[in-house]
């Protein structure tokens, strides 16, 4: 008969799975750990839940202990033949690289309970953040017309936008001096603080707030950028607008936006497009619509008319006999599209037809002959 129930102690029935024994383990671990359970036998506790998991948790030490109790597996040993007490961190982290939590790359209990025990976890390469900040993108839209929209276009435009400053080149020190190493941080950009928790003494890092986390402090500002090392101006740019562009494409140009704090890289210009309206056409995408009118007798003899298009204009065919309403297709002549490809027109025939009292006397007597003629 086994001197001890490591089955008890776990909490768990003979049958039960090596997941279930690891949960159960799991809860026990956070239950009567010294360093969240203040009672004076919780060393002595966890000592036995370490003994009974590390006999459960193998299976030839499980099948030891099922035939021969507490002496098939070692007595009173732990992990490694220790006690709890003796190598709580040890222990602690053996189960969460055991169950799943981290492995050979370090756990996130790792650095939970080297908190707890004033170190001994996972290290973390804490490292100073760069001075310079980067500059905000600008965005600014420009209309074009269509003939433009095809051919390119270059202009210039007018920002009110952040430039470095030529004072102190940028760094925001004042000329003949450097930024200091941060007193707070020692330079290393972020400190350490000691919190009372629920779970007893927990160390934390954060950023300095004295240096903003980069390690350095400004203390001799340059007078004209206040130490940001850029300054606000109205400047003008000449930006070249490609070939091909269609309505609402947005252009990056980059290094055209505002200038870094401190040094830090330029910001991007993004150039919004959009379209003039050109009343001569119906626009659908990049498809443009034209309404030719013509007269009713020349829908009957047939003509040829000319149509306007984005460059010029093109002369077009209409057949004797057209109906009102027929449409003629002059493809590649509309706006480009997001693919770079244009469009077609449709000129659509809209053929008009005067009204009667448009008509004097004669014209109608001749409709009417034409009329009698045609049946």
């Amino acid at each position: 008969m086994a001197k001890k129930d490591y089955y008890e102690i776990l909490g768990v029935e003979r049958s039960s799975t090596p997941e279930a024994i690891k949960s159960s383990y799991r809860k026990l671990v956070m239950k009567y750990h010294p360093d969240v359970n203040k009672d004076s036998d919780a060393s002595q506790k966890m000592t036995e839940i370490n003994e009974a998991y590390n006999a459960l948790s193998d299976p030839k030490k499980k099948q030891q202990y099922d035939m021969y109790g507490d002496t098939g597996v070692g007595g009173s040993q732990g992990f490694g033949g220790a006690g709890f007490g003796e190598n709580q961190q040890g222990n602690m982290n053996d189960f969460f690289r055991q169950s799943g939590f981290g492995g050979g790359t370090g756990s996130i209990f790792d650095d939970i309970f080297g908190a707890f025990t004033g170190g001994g976890g996972r290290q973390r390469n804490y490292r100073p953040k760069p001075m310079g900040r980067p500059g905000g993108d600008i965005s600014f839209s420009t209309n074009i017309t269509y003939l433009e929209a095809i051919q390119g276009k270059t202009i210039k435009i007018e920002l009110d936008r952040f430039t470095k400053c030529t004072d102190c080149s940028g760094t925001g020190s004042k000329n003949g001096t450097s930024p200091e190493t941060c007193s707070h941080c020692k330079g290393s950009g972020y400190v350490q603080h000691q919190e009372q928790s629920i779970f007893g003494m927990v160390n934390s890092v954060s950023e300095c707030s004295n240096c903003n986390g980069t390690g350095k402090i400004i203390k001799d500002k340059c007078p004209t950028c206040r130490g940001f090392g850029r300054i606000k101006k109205k400047t003008t740019i000449e930006l070249n607008i490609p070939p091909t562009v269609s309505d609402g494409t947005n252009i990056r140009y980059q290094g055209y936006g505002n200038a870094g704090i401190n040094g830090g890289a330029l910001g991007d210009l993004i150039l919004n497009i959009r379209y003039k309206v050109d009343t001569r056409f119906k626009r659908h995408q990049s498809t443009l619509v034209y309404d030719n009118i013509i007269s009713f007798t020349k829908a009957i003899l047939g003509t040829v008319v000319s149509i306007p298009t984005i460059e010029g204009s093109e002369r077009i065919k209409i057949l004797p006999g057209t109906q009102s309403g027929k449409e003629v297709l002059l493809r590649g002549k509309g706006l480009p599209n997001s693919r770079r490809r244009r469009g077609d027109i449709i000129v659509r025939i809209i053929v008009d037809i005067p009204t009667v009292n448009k008509l004097n006397r004669k014209q109608k007597k001749s409709i009417e002959e034409l009329d009698a003629s045609l049946k």
